[in-house]
C-alpha cells in the first residue's frame, strides 16, 4: 500500500493537510460579527473531503489519505494550529516527500486536491452577501452537496474568483504558487 513508503510521523503530516488547508483557507477572512461562515466552511471541509475520498477521478492514494483525514476528524483543530508559517512548510516538506517516494500522478493528484479543497471552503460563505439573505441561505444549504461536486469537477479559475473576497482570493493564489501549479 502507498502508506508502507512513510514512517508515522510523515504520513501523519500528509494525512493532515486536506484538513488543514481548508481550516487555514475558513481562517483567512473570518466574518467578525458571525461564526456563521465558520460553520459552513467546516461543513464544505467535511463534505469536500467525503466527495474527494468517492471522486472517480482520484487517484487510490488520494482517496485513502481523504478517508484517512475524515478519520482523524477529531484532530483537525490540533493540527491547524499555527497559521501560514507552519502550514506551509508542512506542506512543501510532504510533497517533497510524495515526489521522492510516489508516482508523480499520485503527488500531482494530491496537489490539485488540496487546490480543490481549499477553493471550495473559499467560496462556501458568500462575504458578499448580507446577513438578512435568507433565501441565499437556505438556497446553499439546499444545494451544499451539489455545489461542492460541481466545484470539485470544475476547473479552478483564480482569474476570476466568484463570490470570494479578495483575501480569499489572494491567499488561493498563494497557495497555487506554494504547489507550483
Amino acid at each position: 500500500m502507498f502508506f508502507d513508503d512513510f514512517l508515522e510521523e510523515e504520513l501523519l503530516l500528509i494525512i493532515s493537510l486536506p484538513a488543514r488547508a481548508g481550516i487555514w483557507m475558513s481562517r483567512v477572512d473570518d466574518v467578525a460579527a458571525t461564526d456563521r461562515d465558520d460553520k459552513k466552511e467546516m461543513i464544505v471541509l467535511e463534505n469536500v473531503l467525503k466527495g474527494l475520498s468517492k471522486h472517480p477521478k482520484a487517484t487510490p492514494f488520494v482517496s485513502a489519505v481523504m478517508e484517512q483525514t475524515l478519520t482523524y476528524k477529531h484532530m483537525w483543530e490540533d493540527w491547524a494550529q499555527g497559521g501560514d508559517t507552519p502550514f506551509f512548510r508542512d506542506l512543501g516538506h510532504a510533497v517533497r516527500l510524495m515526489e521522492e517516494r510516489l508516482p508523480d500522478e499520485n503527488t500531482r493528484n494530491f496537489k490539485l486536491a488540496v487546490m480543490k479543497i481549499a477553493d471550495a471552503v473559499a467560496h462556501a460563505y458568500d462575504e458578499h452577501i448580507g446577513e438578512g439573505d435568507d433565501l441565499r441561505e437556505e438556497m446553499f444549504l439546499g444545494g451544499l452537496t451539489t455545489r461542492i461536486m460541481d466545484r470539485l469537477n470544475a476547473h479552478i479559475d483564480l482569474e476570476n474568483p466568484e463570490h470570494v473576497s479578495a483575501a480569499e482570493a489572494e491567499a488561493l493564489q498563494k497557495l497555487k504558487t506554494a504547489l507550483k501549479q
